[in-house]
């Protein structure tokens, strides 16, 4: 006869839970799997995992502060963030590999601030490890933050990955892209006693950010000017109008350095500073040149923000400590008002090549490959127009140049109605004879497939008499042949930027 199986009694005491002291020696001899498995069940004690291994992330021992991280990485409890912000400046990359890791888990701001405060890290897995993070917590201004970014310091596998994640983010709102801000209204533009200024600029077009600021800030007096710099006095008052010489990649604020005298303890400087980075809004402070640590985190102190990695993020204070100057950004890269996915080079760029083709306040500007829209944009930011055109092979970015155009277009000196964009195949553009005054493109190697000589003949036949071509491009040759073909006047050509970047080609009828 089978007998009942035996029950415990209602009353039998459990088995005792562990402890986090056994948990943590058991951690102490654990290694990989094991280690994990035991993480993540230390870990559903959540708060009281989290207290338990706080002493262990100041450890000498790598072993005991990486299964510290490993713990808070699974407690899920919000008190485990500011461990990991703590490992996350930990010596060993690993240990930060793990905070960075499990940061991404908790959708807090104090995650999303210690994540975005220590991108880049110099540990290339590590910053693939950030963004990733990152990704899980993004915002629409953290979105917007990440496409100005200077990329170029970054490792191509860094910066492939920031293009990944732009990619794939759809953002909060389904409005059209905004242009950003401030704009020339921006109270910030005009705080910096500051009279001394240094516009950076794409190398090749110094002279044409001359010209361009002296027709459009006729009060700016220029000092001298250097490859990819041009330095100008200007009144604070006047500053704001800064924000229209958009041929600049960015405009520094010159304050003259005594080599004898500690620049944290130069109370004007330091006051005229502070109350410009807070009222843009800046959060963190990047210095970098003559100056030691020490400075360093003097300034920070006095200036009150967080110290910041290189290539740092639009809400950073740039400095730069000279011998005789202490450099200041006023207007940076991203202080310029444009669409949101124009990098600042494509920007200064088109400003240059508008500039060289305006004609006056009444010309008809025409770019047969309009593209996304972004030269007619620059031609109507520079200053009053009769009519833009913009004319394209496909009619997919000649939509999406509209809608460009209808964001931008409020700030420009034109009316909405002055800018048009139709489609053209073939040869035949479709404009009557000496309808422009003056045709401008870019020529990459999309335009370069479609130019021949017949094309370039059309040119002329649309052309006023005296209206000029100019053509921006990485391949001049094919452009100094068609023009040589067509009987037009080259009368400038010169290589813009570092590497042969592109060739300036202004050719007329």
């Amino acid at each position: 006869e089978r007998r009942p199986p035996r029950r415990k009694p209602a009353n039998a005491p459990a088995p005792p839970a562990p402890s986090m002291q056994d948990f943590i020696e058991r951690l102490l001899k654990a290694k990989g799997a094991e280690r994990k498995a035991l993480a993540i069940e230390m870990g559903k004690h959540g708060r009281e995992a989290v207290s338990a291994v706080d002493r262990l992330l100041t450890s000498r021992n790598r072993d005991l502060r990486l299964a510290a991280a490993m713990v808070l990485s699974y407690a899920g409890h919000h008190d485990a963030v500011s461990g990991l912000a703590l490992a996350l400046k930990d010596p060993d990359p690993l240990v930060r590999l793990q905070a960075a890791s499990g940061l991404g888990a908790f959708r807090r701001p104090a995650a999303r601030q210690a994540l975005w405060l220590s991108f880049p890290d110099k540990n290339r897995a590590v910053s693939l490890a950030i963004l990733r993070s990152l990704e899980k917590l993004m915002t629409d201004e953290m979105a917007a933050a990440l496409r100005v970014m200077d990329t170029s310091r970054l490792s191509p596998p860094v910066a492939a990955e920031i293009q990944a994640i732009l990619n794939r983010y759809r953002p909060a709102t389904k409005t059209l892209p905004t242009v950003a801000s401030p704009l020339s209204t921006s109270p910030w533009l005009s705080m910096l006693p500051g009279e001394y200024c240094a516009g950076m600029v794409v190398p090749g077009m110094e002279d044409i950010a001359v010209r361009l600021l002296s027709w459009q800030v006729p009060q700016a007096e220029i000092e001298s000017v250097s490859e990819g710099e041009v330095r100008f006095r200007l009144a604070a008052k006047s500053m704001p109008a800064l924000i229209r010489s958009r041929i600049f990649l960015s405009i520094w604020v010159l304050f003259p350095r005594d080599g004898a005298q500690d620049p944290a303890e130069n109370e004007a400087v330091v006051n005229a500073v502070y109350a410009y980075a807070h009222a843009k809004g800046l959060r963190s402070l990047l210095i970098w040149g003559q100056a030691n640590p020490v400075l360093q985190r003097r300034l920070e102190k006095k200036l009150e923000l967080y110290k910041a990695k290189p290539p740092g993020n639009p809400r950073t204070l740039r400095l730069r400590m000279a011998k005789d100057w202490i450099w200041v950004e006023h207007i940076a890269e991203s202080d310029f008002p444009t669409l949101r996915h124009i990098p600042a080079l494509t920007r200064a760029l088109g400003a240059g090549l508008a500039a060289v083709a305006t004609r006056g306040n009444e010309d008809v500007f025409l770019n047969p490959f309009c593209g996304d829209g972004s030269l007619i944009v620059e031609r109507g930011l520079l200053g009053p127009a009769g009519r833009l055109i913009g004319l394209d092979r496909e009619e997919e970015k000649l939509a999406q140049a509209g809608r460009h155009w209808h964001i931008i277009s409020p700030i420009t000196s034109c009316l909405h109605e002055a800018a048009s964009f139709s489609p053209w195949q073939g040869t035949e553009i479709p404009l009557p004879a000496a309808a422009a005054d003056a045709i401008a493109f870019f020529a990459g190697s999309r335009e370069l497939a479609a130019l021949n000589l017949n094309i370039y003949k059309e040119f002329i036949r649309v052309l006023k008499p005296g209206g000029i071509i100019a053509v921006l491009t990485p391949d001049p040759e094919k452009i100094r042949e068609l023009t040589a073909a067509a009987g037009l006047k080259l009368y400038q050509e010169k290589e813009i930027g570092k590497n042969n970047l592109s060739t300036l080609m202004v050719a007329s009828t």
